[in-house]
């Protein structure tokens, strides 16, 4: 039968052995302490692990090749390796965990996973993700020496809601392909708010950027990236932008401001990739109207077409919207208008 640890304290001397290793079919542990070696190992599908703590080991969790395993309300702390690693794994959930002094607090490979509503902390890297699909939402992701946020080689990542604050670099996207990055605030980061490099189709817009050591950078390759949306939508909040707003329209050539602003920024002053200016007060009033349902003009016949296949008619949200974008990319790409 399926194996149920409730309760326990398990601990294991320094070194490379799994102090609980689970190979059956929904397993569940539940308020259990590991202490040390490689934690808890996971190997069957549907896996539920709640209100408990890996410490000072090699690594917390580790999900291996398996199905809809669910970890919440999990502590991992002050582990040489990851605190949780998703390793082949599909559609895992990580949800209101606490990652914190590991050298990464989440490395996730595999598809499908959703990580949210988590504090990942005070570690050397936050987050690192390859795969596809993965949706990172509502996560605080604070003081990671080197990033808060990695994707690399990854396609279709979803990452909203969240706020970056003190990483190295708050987001870094490598070689990764069409990810929707919206609505996250990414501040006081000591090199790089996000840091993009190669890549294809990314789309980055709707976020705040406050007093970064520099806001962004991106390699200009030619690739399709965008770090705004079409008119009247907008782009971005930049706490360093000092542009006019006395005009409107797509062009901001007609009398009149919109809280765009009149003059582009650049993301970095090497690629002097050009970006509209949002102010706060625009981009809170478009996500305000779309949270409670209104409408806020600027959507293409792809978007509706979007919505119709992933919404069905379900109360719009921050995940729904970026998942919207991402299918709206790959129409775009497979099929002429």
């Amino acid at each position: 039968g399926r194996l149920v640890a409730d309760g326990a304290s398990l601990s294991s001397a320094a070194g490379p052995f799994t102090v609980l290793y689970l190979n059956k079919s929904g397993g569940r542990v539940n308020g259990t302490r590991f202490v040390g070696g490689r934690g808890l190992g996971i190997q069957s599908d549907e896996v539920s692990v709640a209100t408990s703590s890996f410490e000072a080991g090699l690594t917390g969790v580790f999900v291996g090749g398996t199905s809809g395993s669910v970890l919440t309300n999990v502590s991992a702390t002050d582990n040489d390796g990851p605190g949780i690693q998703l390793r082949g794994a599909v559609s895992a959930r990580v949800a209101g965990s606490i990652l914190r002094n590991n050298s990464v607090g989440l490395d996730g490979g595999g598809t499908g996973h959703a990580i949210g509503g988590n504090e990942i902390r005070g570690n050397v890297n936050g987050v690192n993700l390859g795969g596809s699909g993965t949706q990172v939402e509502r996560n605080t992701i604070s003081g990671n020496s080197n990033y808060g946020l990695r994707i690399g080689s990854a396609t279709s990542t979803s990452v909203s809601g969240n706020a970056f604050d003190g990483n190295g670099v708050g987001i870094q996207l490598a070689n990764a392909q069409g990810t929707v990055v919206v609505a996250n605030t990414i501040a006081n980061s000591t090199r790089y708010g996000v840091y993009l490099t190669w890549g294809a189709w990314n789309r980055i817009f709707h976020n705040r950027f406050l007093t970064n050591a520099a806001q962004g950078f991106d390699d200009d390759n030619g690739n399709n990236n965008r770090w705004f949306d079409l008119y009247p939508v907008g782009g971005t909040w930049w706490s360093d932008y000092t542009g006019p707003d006395a005009f409107s329209g797509p062009l901001q050539d007609v009398p009149g401001a919109d809280s765009i602003g009149d003059t582009p920024k650049a993301v970095d002053a090497t690629t002097q990739r050009l970006v509209w200016q949002d102010y706060q007060r625009h981009c809170a009033r478009a996500l305000w109207l779309d949270l409670k349902g209104g409408r806020f003009g600027g959507s293409t016949l792809t978007m509706q077409l979007s919505r119709m296949l992933i919404s069905n008619g379900e109360p719009r949200s921050v995940g729904n919207k970026a998942r919207e974008m991402m299918l709206a990319l790959r129409i775009e790409r497979a099929v002429d208008k």
